[in-house]
């Protein structure tokens, strides 16, 4: 999902990108994310994260 916040403004604007991919097999699952901000907002940010799950 893309986005962009705010969608009007003098040079304010800026663009948030997430996305992420899980795989399963049987009672495990592996999922990766990612998030990165870019644009002319004062804040920018990128972060990734990793969760496993193991059902019982």
């Amino acid at each position: 999902m893309t986005f962009a916040l705010p969608l009007t403004g003098g040079g304010s604007g800026w663009m948030e990108m997430k996305g992420g991919v899980e795989m399963t097999r049987g009672k495990f699952s592996l999922g990766l994310s990612g998030q990165a901000t870019a644009g002319d907002a004062p804040l920018a940010d990128q972060r990734g994260a990793v969760e496993m799950k193991l059902r019982f």
